[in-house]
């Protein structure tokens, strides 16, 4: 009698251990650099964002200050300093001042000042006679941080009294 013989079977297909590991470690690799590049994006990101929101509070500044400047009464009345600048209007004067590494507004002698830009590193007010008119300039750097990166943030604003016609 023979004995019956099992019937071959097809090989069947599967994965080995090691083939489970080498792809375990592939997605592992793949994922951590994945998660990298989306934290260093995040950074970046937010680093971006604190720069446009610095632009934007220099650019409101210097609005505000073109404002004032065009609201001067007497041309020659406007006195500078290095970090002071005191515009004569028709009401109270409007006192611009450079201290604690922030520019500061005072709308009249005896009101309190209020710091319209802060993070200032140095601030300059001069005067640029043209032809027929006297401008003001105002340059103000402000401060930098180790990941603003390698621009410096200087700002210029230039601004002329309304109507004022230099004799």
């Amino acid at each position: 009698m023979r004995l019956s013989e099992s019937p071959s079977r097809p090989p069947t297909r599967g994965f080995t251990l090691i083939e489970v590991l080498c792809y375990l470690a592939v997605i592992g690799l793949v994922t951590s650099m994945a998660m990298a590049t989306l934290f260093q994006l995040i950074r970046q990101s937010s680093a971006l964002q604190r720069n446009c929101e610095e632009i934007a509070a220099a650019v409101r500044a210097g609005e505000i200050w073109r404002a004032d400047i065009r609201l001067v009464s007497r041309t020659g009345g406007i006195s500078e300093s290095a970090d002071r600048l005191v515009l004569p209007t028709d009401g109270q004067p409007v006192i611009y001042s450079v201290r604690d590494g922030a520019v500061w507004r005072q709308a009249g002698v005896d009101a309190p000042a209020e710091a319209i830009l802060r993070g200032v590193k140095s601030s300059r007010f001069a005067s640029a006679p043209r032809k027929s008119v006297t401008a003001w300039l105002w340059e103000v750097e402000l401060e930098t941080t180790a990941r603003s990166g390698p621009t410096r943030p200087l700002f210029s604003f230039t601004a002329v009294p309304a109507g004022r016609a230099t004799p």
